[in-house]
């Protein structure tokens, strides 16, 4: 465990699935972490036009289930982008702005769509080159684009914001799905167990939500040997400073990006960070402990 306390601002689509909550309640219980605010991201394509005010609406829930309603909780843009030029005034961006415009050195761990880090990218392009961002979405590599490329969400729910964090973000570190963070899953009936057996309002909630998740995966999913694992995609946002060992992270070329969508493997442009492995085991031991720390 790091030593040095990270500033934070997370930047979530909060309901989407269910592990925006778990990352909130892991970075409020972290003592690697100091969380400066929670933004929620717009994320359209899954809860329409009013997906800012649910996801809000929810933030809002696991701050105070934390005991930390005092942590500003603001909306973002509430669509995505029209096109890489677009700029959409919102709380959030504004607060993000008076954090860079006070000198405030912090980091966003964002784990939704880009939309309000593309944004804060345009209109702070010099405070922001040194601006950690560590953004969960996107691909490795061409292999891994073309199989799952229909069941990452981040970066389709805004591919406009996606680009801008490709082509102009400097200091950006990129968590793909594939293959290292799927790998922190969980047994849900042990999980959801091992949530309750904490006795507080906080864990009895997460196990509730991922108890309504399963129920309504499992309606969906055929594949039975899938029914009982939940991937918590979002938490490794946190461990990326609260058990940095656990990440291996390696320096790739990101590929251009076109307006639809697709990604060019042909056209590189600059290297970034991206995580290609993850430790389940490092990463659910810290989950373990930060949660700990609030119950």
């Amino acid at each position: 465990m790091s030593t040095d306390i990270k500033k934070v601002v997370l930047v979530c689509d909060t309901m989407n699935e269910i592990d925006d909550q778990f990352a909130i309640a892991y970075a409020i219980g972290s003592p690697s972490v100091e969380v400066l605010g929670v933004i929620s991201s717009q994320n359209t394509l899954v809860h329409g036009s009013r997906s800012v005010d649910i996801y809000k609406e929810e933030a809002d829930k696991i701050l105070s289930l934390c005991g930390k309603s005092q942590i500003p909780s603001l909306k973002g843009a509430r669509g995505p982008m029209e096109s890489k030029e677009d700029v959409q005034e919102s709380e959030g961006l504004d607060f993000m702005i008076s954090l860079c415009d006070s000198g405030v050195d912090f980091s966003i761990l964002a784990t939704g769509p880009a939309t309000d880090v593309a944004m804060l990218q345009l209109v702070q392009p010099e405070k922001i080159k040194k601006l950690p961002i560590i953004w969960a979405g996107s691909f490795p590599d061409k292999e891994t684009w073309q199989r799952y490329k229909y069941g990452e969400l981040n970066a389709r729910a805004d591919i406009q914001a996606w680009r801008v964090m490709y082509e102009s973000v400097e200091n950006l570190t990129v968590l793909p799905g594939w293959p290292g963070v799927v790998k922190v899953d969980v047994d849900s009936d042990q999980f959801v167990s091992e949530l309750r057996s904490k006795s507080h309002e906080l864990t009895d909630y997460l196990a509730l939500i991922l108890e309504q998740w399963c129920v309504g995966k499992k309606q969906l999913d055929m594949d039975s040997r899938r029914k009982n694992r939940k991937v918590l995609w979002d938490i490794v946002n946190v461990s990326y400073y609260s058990v940095p060992g656990a990440l291996k992270m390696e320096e790739r070329p990101l590929p251009y990006i076109d307006a639809t969508g697709a990604m060019h493997w042909d056209q590189l442009g600059k290297s970034r960070a991206i995580c290609i492995d993850v430790d389940n085991v490092a990463v659910m031991n810290d989950f373990w402990s930060s949660v700990d720390n609030l119950t």
